[in-house]
């Protein structure tokens, strides 16, 4: 019970030998973690045309430029939670990830 390790992390840890072998080849040869693909939800093909939340949850329609109080890249999940998500979900555009970006 002192130690650092959470319990849901003992439990996983403990109930397979695969998984204790996961773990040690984890930190052996490293790990890299696959990032959840983002998308922009384009509206009206124009610059401008970009579905923006604001962060009460507003929506409008902007450029695809993210600002402090402004979203526009989604998570697949994010996109299609939304009211009308599934309509937005067809007008999905891929983020392009600059290098040297993590």
């Amino acid at each position: 019970e002192d130690s650092d390790m959470s319990a849901e992390m003992y439990e996983w840890l403990i109930s397979s030998a695969d998984n204790q072998e996961l773990l040690a080849r984890a930190w052996l040869d490293g790990y890299e973690v696959e990032k959840e693909p983002l998308y922009y939800v384009q509206l009206i093909d124009h610059a401008t045309g970009y579905l923006n939340v604001h962060y009460d949850n507003q929506k409008l329609v902007g450029s695809n430029d993210e600002a402090s109080e402004y979203k526009t890249q989604f998570t697949e999940s994010e996109i299609k939670a939304m009211n009308k998500g599934e309509a937005y979900w067809l007008l999905k555009e891929p983020v392009e990830e600059v290098e040297g970006e993590a």
